[in-house]
């Protein structure tokens, strides 16, 4: 991942063996735009902690997280920073 890290990443907060917190904190660090798409998220929880992220609670429409994706993909983005909208 750190030699060609992904233009964004869908990640789900809650997963089988822990939270994906871990690896949304070195994305960010990558500069690495994050969706989250989660029916067990907070998300004034993610928004503070992850300020540039975008969140989605499941279900949700799916053009809305192809939007989101699309905005994520078309901004440079690789600052090692979460300065996303």
């Amino acid at each position: 991942m750190h030699r060609s890290p992904p233009d964004a990443a869908i990640l789900d907060v809650q997963l089988a063996d822990g939270e994906v917190f871990p690896l949304a904190d070195e994305l960010v660090r990558l500069g690495v735009p994050i969706i989250f798409h989660s029916g067990h998220a907070d998300g004034r929880l993610l928004h503070d902690r992850y300020p540039g992220a975008r969140s989605a609670s499941k279900p949700c429409p799916s053009d809305l997280i192809a939007g989101f994706l699309r905005e994520a993909t078309a901004a440079p983005h690789r600052t090692g920073t979460a300065e996303r909208h």
